[in-house]
């Protein structure tokens, strides 16, 4: 007796959340969208699918068969359509970021990256909005020449000394000092010999 009063109730709620999920689908807007017809009710087949790695590459072939919207979930899209990017993710768009983004940050502590609030991310967005500007960027040049110029002056004197150049090695020393530049204003010394300045590269090569 037990068993029947648990199970109608869950049965009966399956029934009722199968009914509601045929009603969404038969009255939404989007019912016309394209996808493996599992996708249509269930995560099933897109948790199947990135369990087996490599999604991008499913996705892919989804979009060559067909086209550029597909669904692959319940309520799910995917857009390979250039002229979306910009309305999706352009500047005053209404379009929230969904909960995958969630991961993509610190604990309690999100980034531009994936803060969800549209204002949220809209007043952080202006803290950085000056520094990425065009005219930031320009400013920026005479930084990165004098950098590539010692770099190259570096590379040279390697060179006619015969040695073995470690280019992976040499251009993180460039990026470090360029960056130096453009924050502080000054070089943080890494292409005057090639040295590892205070443990920065191997401290980073070791970050996961």
């Amino acid at each position: 007796m037990s068993i029947y009063l648990v199970a109608i109730p869950l049965v009966s709620l399956l029934l009722l959340k199968g009914v509601l999920t045929l009603f969404r689908h038969l009255h939404s807007d989007l019912r016309s969208v394209q996808g493996p017809r599992t996708a249509r009710w269930t995560l099933g087949w897109y948790i199947w699918k990135v369990s087996q790695g490599s999604f991008e590459h499913f996705n892919r072939d989804l979009h060559k068969k067909y086209g550029s919207v597909v669904r692959y979930a319940p309520n799910r899209y995917s857009f390979s359509d250039l002229e979306a990017v910009k309305l999706i993710y352009g500047l005053g768009t209404s379009f929230p970021k969904s909960p995958w983004y969630i991961p993509w940050g610190n604990p309690g502590d999100n980034n531009l990256f994936n803060e969800r609030s549209l204002a949220k991310h809209a007043h952080d967005r202006k803290e950085y909005q000056s520094t990425c500007s065009m005219s930031s960027l320009v400013n920026y040049e005479a930084f990165v020449d004098e950098c590539a110029k010692l770099l190259k002056n570096r590379l040279s004197e390697l060179y006619a000394a015969g040695q073995a150049v470690d280019m992976h090695h040499w251009f993180q020393c460039y990026a470090f000092d360029v960056i130096g530049m453009i924050t502080y204003g000054k070089r943080l010394g890494f292409l005057d010999k090639g040295e590892d300045v205070a443990q920065s590269l191997d401290v980073t090569a070791r970050l996961p």
